[in-house]
Order: C-alpha cells, then structure tokens, then sequence
C-alpha cells in the first residue's frame, strides 16, 4: 500500500468529519437565534434581547399576533431539527461506509492507527457540541 493512498484515504475521512462538525452546528440551538451578525429580521445577535422579543417590539406585534409568530418560530425550529437529524443520520451513514472502505486497504497496524485516529476525533466533535452549547 502505498502512503499516498493512506493519506488520501485519511484525508476523506477528515472531510467526511468537518462535514459532521458543520452538520451539528447548522442543527445546533433554535433557527432563529443562529444567523450571526445582522440576521434574518436585521436581528442582532449583540442584542440582550432575543430575536422574537426584538421582532415583536419592531413590528408592534399585539399579543395575539406574538402568539401567532411565537407558535409559527417554534414549528419552523422543529422542521429545520427534523431535517438537521435527517442530514445527520445521512452524514454517519456515508461516514461509516468511508471508514469501512479506508478500513479495507489498510494493514492490521494501520488499522489500529486508524481506529486511535477515530476514536480522537470522536472526542474532538463531542468537545466542540459540549463547548458550542450556551
């Protein structure tokens, strides 16, 4: 086996792991607290207040029209988590398949190397879903 291929191959693998790490981090939290800077609505995430409160007061919502907007957010959240699990499961399922293959080629020595290089990147991602949470 020639190392070109093993970097290659590990090279992939850390493709297929930030595409993970960006994954997470699009589902991560409510959609409407996640645009940086001036956001969806000109909200500014240096508000204290947050994107709903701001949306209200900006466009004068009464209170049954704060109900209405505060029920339409909330849906809007779960459909936008419903489809993040979905891309999610789909992400492991390609990287478990890139792992096999990657697997495949190398030698037994190799591939303990391999799964030590997993299980670190392993630990990488579940760090930065703990430091990532506010």
């Amino acid at each position: 086996m020639n190392k070109s291929a093993v970097y290659l191959a590990i090279f992939a693998v850390l493709c297929v792991l930030a595409g993970v790490l960006v994954g997470a981090s699009i589902t991560r939290g409510r959609p409407y607290m996640r645009w940086s800077g001036m956001g969806h609505y000109g909200y500014n995430r240096n508000d204290r207040r947050g994107p709903f409160e701001m949306l209200a007061e900006r466009l004068d919502l009464n209170q049954e029209q704060k109900a209405k907007v505060k029920e339409i957010l909330e849906k809007t959240c779960q459909e936008i988590d419903a489809v993040g699990k979905n891309i999610r499961n789909s992400i492991d399922r390609i990287r478990e398949k890139s792992d096999q293959e990657i697997m495949n080629i190398l030698t037994l020595q190799q591939q303990e190397k391999f799964r030590a290089l997993q299980e670190q990147f392993k630990q990488i991602r579940k760090d930065h879903m703990l430091g990532g949470k506010r």
